[in-house]
């Protein structure tokens, strides 16, 4: 399963005047397809647009005021780092209580409700 991580850029407010853009709409389109061009070349994908609420303070008489920002999540994915082996870890034993030996279920002709002792396990 691949792993990502992720970044968030804030979109843009206005858009800029761009040669055969004409209208509000299409400058404002034509900046995001430049913000997200511009994050693809350092190799983020872009996911998608969220608004979130960020509450502003106004002054200091004034109350605050919860104004929408538009926010461009990105993200890539990642090498997974490579897992350690588990480790065998013994059940904690009272003091004086024999240890156990180890079995094999696999090896066990008897099968997995019989298993028998692997050869040179210790019986204290």
């Amino acid at each position: 399963m691949p792993t990502y991580e992720y970044k968030t850029v804030a979109a843009p407010r206005r858009a800029p005047k761009a040669s055969g853009a004409k209208g509000p709409e299409a400058r404002l389109a034509h900046a995001m397809q430049e913000l997200i061009a511009a994050e693809a070349r350092q190799g983020w994908d872009y996911l998608r647009a969220d608004s979130l609420p960020v509450e502003e303070g106004g002054g200091l008489f004034s109350k605050s005021v919860t104004i929408w920002r538009a926010v461009l999540v990105f993200r890539r994915e990642v090498a997974a780092p490579r897992r350690a082996e588990p480790e065998f870890v013994a059940a904690p034993r009272a003091p004086g209580e024999p240890r156990e030996p180890f079995m094999s279920v696999a090896s066990s002709p008897a099968g997995p409700d019989r298993a028998e002792p692997l050869p040179g396990a210790r019986r204290d």
